[in-house]
């Protein structure tokens, strides 16, 4: 009997797909119909095999192509976190918050993709805060992603929220042991007498006071002075109406030096420091991926093969 070849085979299943008969076809090349038969439905199984691999990869290409697209929203959506929170001196600011709100809005503004598998955000008759809930959901899972994706990134922003939560802790000591002096020294104690002055201190360590092109080094009473003039010309403090510094400003210059000299500001801007510095390379990052697209490696919501 002659060899079967790849292009004899090829013959069979054209001569077949036309209507001829097993018999016919092994009688024209003189083969055995039962032979015939095997290679028609070999090469049909191998056929219908790669035509649904095809489709497979398809798919594949389909829904990757979305999930990056996700996984890039989610990246913005982290960047704009930390874009809102450069000065995270707010007792009621909490990085983990910013971050599911600007991650789940970017979640749901991608509407196309979830419509494709029947998911419609923005329903007039959807039960109150179900999408809000369903789009938290869904963020931290692709949050999630993104950090399997980009390591590097997912370490960075944990530092940057780790500070995040270390300058919010450290303004509300400093607010609290600033009163507590402020009152030893006027004889009386409000709630916040130590927002001024900690706020004071802060923004010339956060590089918002006209003072902070003072060195470091400089005098705790000449950085105390300078502090204080600038909060009497954007009318953060007043004097009193003759012109003259009121008890209460005289105070606050006292335990501005005073904090200096002690110390405080010290650990808030080496924190500071690697707060700002983290932020800067979220922005790096996530611009680069914005620009490529394509995430690194590959994530749990991944296709597996």
């Amino acid at each position: 009997m002659a060899k079967i070849t790849d292009e004899m085979a090829a013959q069979f299943v054209r001569l077949n797909s036309l209507g001829r008969s097993y018999r016919a076809i092994g009688k024209m090349f003189g083969v055995d119909p039962r032979t015939v038969k095997s290679k028609v439905q070999g090469a049909r199984g191998v056929v219908e095999r790669d035509h649904w691999e095809s489709v497979t990869r398809q798919v594949d290409a389909k829904y990757l192509e979305d999930h990056y697209r996700l996984i890039v929203r989610v990246a913005v959506g982290v960047l704009r976190a930390v874009r809102g929170s450069r000065l995270p001196t707010e007792p009621h600011q909490n990085a983990r918050v910013l971050l599911d709100y600007h991650v789940g809005t970017e979640v749901m503004e991608a509407r196309d993709v979830w419509e494709q598998v029947g998911i419609r955000y923005g329903l007039d008759d959807a039960p109150i805060g179900e999408d809000e809930d369903l789009a938290t959901s869904m963020a931290r899972k692709l949050f999630s992603a993104l950090g399997q994706h980009q390591p590097e990134l997912e370490r960075t922003i944990d530092t940057w929220q780790k500070c995040h939560a270390q300058l919010v802790n450290m303004r509300r000591r400093l607010i609290k042991e600033t009163g507590e002096l402020l009152g030893r020294k006027m004889g009386r104690t409000e709630p916040n007498d130590g927002i001024a002055v900690a706020d004071l201190a802060l923004n010339w360590v956060f590089g918002k006071s006209q003072a902070a092109s003072a060195e470091a080094s400089a005098k705790p009473e000449m950085l105390a002075e300078l502090l204080m003039e600038d909060a009497m010309a954007i009318g953060n403090v007043h004097q009193s109406e003759d012109g003259s510094e009121s008890q209460s400003i005289t105070a606050q210059r006292a335990i501005l030096e005073q904090i200096i000299r002690m110390g405080k500001l010290e650990p808030v801007a080496t924190t500071y420091g690697q707060f700002a510095t983290a932020a800067a390379q979220i922005e790096s990052r996530v611009t680069e991926l914005i620009l490529r697209r394509q995430p690194k490696g590959k994530c749990f919501l991944c296709p597996q093969p």
